[in-house]
């Protein structure tokens, strides 16, 4: 049997049903506020979760070579990423037609 990867809009109905998913604003440049808190943001498993069919390690080179400027955020050594930022950038790839740029 054939799998197929989620949809925009699927990924989104999972997002908005998620705990705490009323408290993302989907902005990517905000600070973190009093209702947000460290446990509030995903790792590289839950996002990649958020993004469908990729892998975490995908995220983490991703990240090192720059190939895609998904906002993150480094704590210590951790890596974390708000589903807010994750959905815009969701968003952002999203194309009305064939056109690849």
């Amino acid at each position: 049997m054939e799998t197929t990867a989620p949809t925009l809009a699927e990924i989104m109905a999972f997002v908005s049903a998620s705990p705490g998913a009323e408290e993302q604003s989907g902005t990517t440049s905000r600070p973190t506020t009093k209702r947000e808190s460290v446990n509030d943001l995903l790792d590289e498993t839950k996002a990649a979760a958020v993004l469908g069919d990729v892998k975490p390690g995908t995220l983490s080179v991703w990240r090192s070579t720059g190939r895609y400027k998904i906002p993150y955020i480094k704590i210590g050594r951790r890596v974390r990423y708000r589903r807010g930022d994750l959905l815009a950038w969701l968003e952002s790839r999203t194309r009305a037609n064939g056109a690849t740029a």
